[in-house]
């Protein structure tokens, strides 16, 4: 496994977590539990880990690693940012899409009366 694989999985394992227990997300994941769930070589990622708090994805308090919110945006990016203004229970949304399909609906009433 390659280091971009490895710190992609380890992302998604701390992501996984994260929505499955909220309470870790103060508390993290012990290394060598990440390291075994990740298949890292020796239970032990740490140059993944690294890499990835240098890039400010996930921090370090001991020997636990935390998800940070950037980590977890780059890891699940819809969920709360991003597109969400596409869902149509956005009411700017509905707005939008209604005006956009009243001027083509008006266009295409001018084409037909020509």
């Amino acid at each position: 496994m390659d280091t971009e694989e490895e710190e992609t999985t380890i992302l998604r394992i701390l992501a996984d977590d994260w929505d499955k227990n909220p309470s870790n997300r103060m508390n993290g994941i012990h290394i060598r539990r990440l390291g075994a769930l990740a298949g890292a070589y020796l239970n032990n990622p740490i140059y993944s880990v690294a890499n990835l708090r240098s890039k400010g994805l996930v921090s370090r308090i001991g020997n636990s690693v935390i998800l940070t919110d950037k980590g977890y945006s780059s890891v699940r990016p819809f969920t709360k940012k991003g597109a969400a203004w596409f869902n149509l229970t956005n009411p700017w949304a509905y707005l939008l899409l209604t005006v956009i399909a009243g001027v083509i609906v008006g266009l295409i009433i001018l084409l037909i009366r020509q």
